[in-house]
């Protein structure tokens, strides 16, 4: 049977800082809109500070490989808008996509450091190998890669700045249609079926940026 680990990330709202909390607390209280106390800390939704918390799984201190697919309901990139509703539904944009682009720069930055340290602990002479200093570098030192997929809801013709509420069947129909579309594109993009371990250390691929439907 496959193991999955379940974490939810929350904000703890005194020192507007994410908290990993306990699976049992998460479900009981994930979707409050009042904050919730836990352990005499009070919390609200994660997705005030991000929907999908990359940066979490980037941090996982594993040496294994990878493969995230990463689920954005709202698209960072938009057109320029030309009404008032416009500029409000392209807030919300801004404001509940996910910050992607940054985590994986700040991960790519600290991959080339990795490997940085790992050649120079290489070139270090026999006798500094029980030095305290270097045996910390050594434990940073990992060489794991990370795939990740974007599946990000693109702009339907209808959508206005209702969309981060208006959850009625129809429109949660075609929400759900168009995830199993995205799905289906991806996993059959002649990309994805090429695609190798990344030597750079993470590679993203966004394989349904050109969809129509």
């Amino acid at each position: 049977m496959l193991q999955i680990d379940f974490h939810v990330v929350i904000v703890e709202i005194d020192e507007i800082a994410a908290s990993d909390v306990d699976r049992a607390d998460a479900e009981t209280h994930i979707a409050a809109v009042q904050p919730v106390e836990i352990d005499g800390e009070h919390y609200w939704d994660g997705g005030i500070v991000s929907n999908t918390p990359l940066q979490y799984v980037l941090e996982e201190d594993t040496v294994d490989d990878m493969c995230v697919f990463q689920v954005d309901l709202f698209n960072a990139r938009g057109p320029l808008p030309r009404t008032i509703g416009e500029v409000a539904e392209r807030q919300k944009d801004i404001r509940y996509s996910s910050r992607t682009r940054l985590n994986t720069d700040v991960f790519r930055r600290r991959h080339r450091m990795e490997k940085a340290v790992s050649n120079l602990l290489e070139k270090l002479p026999p006798e500094f190998s029980d030095d305290p200093d270097v045996q910390a570098l050594r434990e940073c030192d990992r060489h794991n890669a990370i795939t990740i997929i974007h599946l990000i809801h693109r702009r339907m013709r209808y959508h206005n700045h209702a969309k981060d509420y208006e959850f009625s069947r129809a429109t949660i129909g075609d929400h759900w249609q168009a995830g199993r579309n995205d799905v289906t594109r991806t996993l059959r993009h002649q990309a994805w079926r090429d695609r190798h371990r990344p030597e750079s250390g993470i590679q993203v691929f966004d394989l349904t940026r050109d969809a129509t439907d």
